[in-house]
């Protein structure tokens, strides 16, 4: 199976803190960095997780399908993409991808040809 197409997009690889990140090779990305630590509580007393960027790497996005459902009293929306990387060891459903500042949750992740040439990651964004 070949990949159509160049990785051009930049797409940032996050972890939360206590997860390891020894997947992204110095040549892909600068050192890990950190958002902020914890757990943030607003005024309102709302919980914000914070997310540890791991690294940056090259990646092509494919927006797949969309559906929108009634949730919780109010109408809910759900995008899924598609996100092509380069092979890599270690990242797993526990990461998560921000992409022109949207956030996404990894929801299988795919040895696109079996030659570890390439990945393919099924993501949902967050809050649609």
């Amino acid at each position: 199976m070949s990949i159509q197409g160049p990785l051009r997009e930049r797409v940032t690889i996050l972890t939360k803190r206590g997860i390891t990140v020894d997947f992204i090779t110095p040549v892909d990305s600068e050192p890990p960095t950190i958002d902020q630590e914890g757990l943030t509580v607003d005024a309102a007393g709302s919980v914000t997780e914070n997310w540890i960027v791991v690294g940056t790497v090259w990646g092509r996005m494919t927006p797949k399908s969309g559906r929108e459902y009634k949730g919780a009293g109010r109408d809910t929306g759900e995008r899924s993409w598609e996100l092509v990387i380069r092979y890599r060891t270690g990242l797993t459903a526990s990461h998560a991808i921000r992409w022109k500042g949207v956030d996404f949750d990894i929801r299988a992740i795919r040895n696109a040809d079996e030659r570890k040439r390439y990945l393919k990651i099924d993501l949902i964004e967050r809050g649609t």
